[in-house]
Formats: structure tokens, sequence, C-alpha cells
């Protein structure tokens, strides 16, 4: 991907959006040991690899890709058609409607 350092708020928010979730901040202290990370300031960049290898991404940005989320249906099995089944989020059971 060629993306330039998306931060964790926007890519949050493109999943609630998505799942149609409620997305708000919250203190880096509410995941432990990971929330220094989480909080941190981490741009990344592609720019090196297209450069010293000749390389081009063919994908789409991650926040575009995360655009086109497919919610799983936990009473289908599959993935959600807009019905408004209930979404799986992986939080042992835990669904939302």
């Amino acid at each position: 991907m060629a993306d330039e350092g998306d931060q964790v708020r926007d890519i949050a928010a493109v999943i609630g959006r998505r799942l149609g979730l409620p997305v708000q901040p919250v203190p880096a202290q509410t995941y432990g040991p990971l929330g220094p990370i989480f909080s941190a300031d981490q741009p990344s960049s592609s720019t090196h690899t297209q450069q010293a290898l000749g390389w081009q991404p063919k994908h789409p940005s991650l926040l575009d890709d995360l655009e086109n989320i497919q919610p799983w249906r936990a009473d289908t099995g599959s993935a959600d058609d807009g019905g408004g089944g209930l979404l799986s989020v992986g939080e042992a059971g835990r669904t939302w409607q």
C-alpha cells in the first residue's frame, strides 16, 4: 500500500462508520501496556521501498480498503447484506445490533 502514515483515530473512524458503531477517544491507559503504542505518533511510509526496489503499489490504501468492509453476520455466517443482522466483532461472543 502507498499509505503515508494513517493515524489510529482515522482507522478507527472508518471501521466504526462501516460497522455502524460509535467511536470515541479513550485514554491511552485503556489499552494497558499497549497504550503508548496506540497513542504515539508513528508515521510510516512506503516511499523508501518504492525507490529502493522500484516497487509501485497496486492495491488501495488502507483507509480505502477499510471503506469496503463487509461485516460478518453472526446469525447467517456470511457477509452482511445491509439487512441489520447481528454483527460479530470478535469479543468472546459479544455482538452488536
